[in-house]
């Protein structure tokens, strides 16, 4: 299905999309679609398509495991199970359309990854378990919450290694000191 945007730029979905309407009163599109056929939008947003075949296996695994453990715990009021940014998991859709530039947003390895690993979720205590994960953790984790998500040092972090070019690591921002406060 493809969605037009205010600015003119499509993207297309599988599935359907809604338009459905929130408690403030706003409309937001919602795109329905099965848990396999969402993974083709979410795998190559959250995993280079360019990484090997098992740790795309891996991740495929943990976006479905993570996916899963959202719908288990959605709210029966919310408009949707899982948001689409990095708050939830990075959605994108099937493709991109801006002007005549039509970008694919599905990449062949993270299809195939998502092929060899259908329907395989990692439990805990019989459940999905909570599979959230970061890019970038500064050189250790924070506790998650669960016995299995514990704090601990992380060496493959990259600041680890003084990357001092890293956009991920050295950042600046102005706060006002009433924002401080």
């Amino acid at each position: 299905r493809r969605v037009v945007f205010p600015d003119g730029s499509m993207r297309d979905y599988r599935g359907t999309v809604s338009g459905v309407v929130t408690g403030s009163g706003d409309m937001i599109s919602v795109a329905t679609m099965g848990i396999e056929d969402y993974l083709r939008g979410v795998v190559p947003r959250e995993a280079s398509s360019s990484w090997t075949a098992d740790a795309l296996k891996a991740q495929a695994v943990a976006a479905r495991t993570y996916s899963a453990y959202k719908r288990a715990h959605a709210s029966a009021t919310a408009p949707y199970d899982i948001c689409d940014s990095t708050n939830c998991q990075v959605f994108g859709g099937t493709r991109v359309v801006q002007g005549s530039t039509t970008t694919e947003l599905e990449a062949s390895s993270t299809s195939s990854a998502i092929d060899a690993t259908k329907g395989e979720v990692l439990l805990y205590q019989g459940q999905p378990a909570f599979t959230e994960f970061s890019s970038s953790n500064g050189g250790w984790s924070t506790d998650g919450n669960q016995p299995y998500l514990t704090a601990h040092a992380d060496p493959w972090d990259g600041l680890a290694l003084d990357d001092s070019t890293s956009n991920v690591h050295h950042w600046q921002a102005t706060l006002r000191a009433s924002d401080l406060e």
